[in-house]
């Protein structure tokens, strides 16, 4: 139960509330203008700051004139009297603890300057999730499961949507969240409703994907059909299995360019001896023929040449002739010995290539041995990178293979798990057969106080999850509406009296009885009254005073006056609950 709501503010009027029923109520004095509003007096934002002591955002508080104000909640929790702070401003993501806090999951720390024992907002709410409502403590256990902040709006109704829509606490609440939460609170099986979602969200992620495929945003995420794909994916494998086998294979010699170059030096040298071979025999065949051609001068022609002619030569001219004979002599045996000299040099020459010949052929032979037992590092990266290439083309293959079909099949085995989801949660559905039958005889009750015919709470199971609904006669009425809201969430306050850990409170503001026939109101504030005290919750409201039905209007005698616990007047600042106005 709430006992106090109150600031650090002077100007504040604190707000103290007693076991069972409760109201807050916005009076309009005589004092007051006709442009004076109760609806600024802070009937709501009572609400608002016990859901910011309580781990919402407060978003309602963030007004500049509200910075830096501490707001503070004096609650029971585990039976114990717990009074939590919650500065408005930069520090509003701690909250100050004050009482025993001995048995709870996670302990404040103590602040060394200030000696204040405080807690983040985020482990404040895993502590009241499992202190009213018996959720974990454990941060993120349950994707889609419920949280304290779903769970607490039903008992502390704070938007204008939540006061048209039973089942529902704010505008636009997504399909599981409302299943997951009414699920909890009426005491039946919520896992399925979570499980529906993950495979609502698996429907959508498939959804997706086949949208950016037919819009051709994702080119070549699936392409071919799957025969195709499989096709080309077994080609790749013999492609990729073959190249690793060459790489198995493949020696690499080290210094393999090096060794290249050189037997290619070997074997133009070796080209370049063997041409100057060639030549030299040529040249050395031309000299031996001319060798063997050379003669000397015959030295008797030409005596007897003149001698035929008559002519006798005279000693003078034989002297001279025999001086010529001698000097042909000469110049045959200086050729002779030039031409043999050059066949000599010629030969000595042939025969030293032909060695080296023989050294650069037997080296050039060892070279190309080793370039032939391997190959080069070079061309092993290229290989490697080629294996590369086929891998990864065969992981894509591979993928697209798997999109395909998780495109082809992943809407049946969606649809299949769906329809095994239904039938396990129609089971445990009857099983909680007791719990549905609690919830509902409470509606029908609450709403028979109301309006003397049952009304009608409707639980189902269908393919989509959890249905829910409630029916009241005169239902187009939107007073009927809200009183909808009125009987569902004493529904909920009676199931949640009988645990052991709850929140204790149901806080209901002003717009809940705004369009409501004042007969219905009286019947409601009564009924509520009754309630409380007999289940021991604390129910508090927050009215207007021209609303509060006349003490005729009540089924049986009910002095109201004496429940109210602030009185919020608007004949000056001071009257709001805030003291100021902005």
């Amino acid at each position: 139960m709430i006992h106090r709501v109150s600031s650090d503010q002077p100007t504040f009027r604190t707000a103290r509330f007693e076991p069972g029923f409760n109201i807050v109520l916005a009076d309009r004095t005589e004092a007051s203008s006709s442009k004076d509003s109760r609806n600024g007096l802070g009937k709501s934002t009572i609400v608002h700051i016990v859901h910011f002591c309580l781990g919402s955002d407060g978003t309602e508080l963030t007004a500049p004139q509200l910075n830096n104000w501490a707001f503070m909640l004096d609650l029971d929790l585990l039976g114990k009297l717990i009074r939590v702070t919650r500065r408005v401003g930069p520090s509003s993501g701690r909250v100050v603890i004050d009482g025993d806090t001995s048995d709870w999951p996670i302990q404040p720390k103590k602040e060394k300057k200030s000696g204040e024992r405080t807690m983040k907002v985020g482990e404040w709410k895993l502590v009241l999730g499992q202190l009213m409502f018996r959720l974990s403590a454990e941060k993120g256990v349950d994707k889609f499961g419920p949280t304290f902040r779903a769970l607490l709006p039903y008992f502390a109704r704070n938007t204008s949507h939540a006061y048209t829509e039973p089942f529902e606490t704010f505008d636009k609440q997504q399909v599981w969240q409302r299943q997951v939460a009414n699920a909890y609170l009426l005491g039946l099986e919520w896992r399925h409703s979570q499980e529906l979602q993950v495979l609502r969200e698996r429907d959508k992620q498939l959804g997706e994907l086949k949208k950016l495929v037919e819009s051709g945003v994702m080119v070549g995420l699936i392409g071919e059909d799957l025969g195709a794909l499989e096709a080309k994916r077994v080609q790749l494998e013999v492609q990729r299995d073959k190249q690793a086998a060459q790489l198995r294979d493949f020696r690499v010699v080290e210094q393999y360019r090096a060794i290249e170059q050189e037997a290619n030096r070997l074997t133009k040298e070796i080209h370049n001896a063997t041409n100057q071979n060639i030549e030299d025999r040529r040249q050395r065949d031309m000299y031996a023929s001319a060798l063997k051609e050379e003669q000397a001068p015959i030295d008797d022609e030409i005596e007897a040449l003149y001698a035929q002619a008559g002519v006798d030569l005279s000693e003078a001219v034989r002297k001279r002739l025999e001086d010529v004979r001698i000097f042909h002599r000469q110049v045959l045996v200086n050729r002779q010995r030039f031409l043999a000299g050059e066949i000599s040099a010629l030969d000595a020459a042939i025969n030293k290539r032909t060695e080296q010949l023989q050294t650069l052929s037997f080296e050039r032979s060892h070279r190309l041995a080793v370039l032939r037992e391997g190959r080069a590092l070079d061309e092993f990266t290229q290989l490697q990178s080629l294996l590369t290439k086929l891998e990864a083309d065969l992981n894509s293959v591979v993928q697209r293979i798997a999109n395909w079909k998780k495109l082809d099949t992943g809407r049946s085995e969606l649809k299949i798990e769906k329809e095994q989801l239904a039938l396990r949660a129609r089971n445990d559905f009857e099983d909680r057969e007791p719990h549905r039958k609690k919830a509902m005889e409470a509606f029908n009750v609450y709403s028979e106080a109301l309006y003397e015919a049952p009304g009608s709470l409707v639980l189902n199971i269908r393919p989509s999850g959890l249905t829910l609904d409630v029916e009241i006669e005169r239902q187009q009425s939107e007073g009927v509406k809200q009183m909808k809201v009125f009987c569902y969430d004493l529904t909920l306050a009676n199931i949640w009296s009988t645990r052991d850990r709850s929140p204790g409170f149901l806080i209901h503001d002003s717009p809940l009885f705004a369009d409501v026939d004042e007969r219905q109101v009286a019947r409601a504030l009564h009924l509520a009254a009754k309630e409380s005290a007999r289940l021991g919750y604390q129910y508090i409201c927050m009215f207007n005073s021209d609303k509060l039905p006349r003490a005729e209007d009540y089924p049986e005698a009910f002095e109201v006056e004496k429940f109210v616990r602030l009185r919020l007047t608007d004949d000056s600042p001071d009257g709001g609950l805030l003291g100021i106005r902005f």
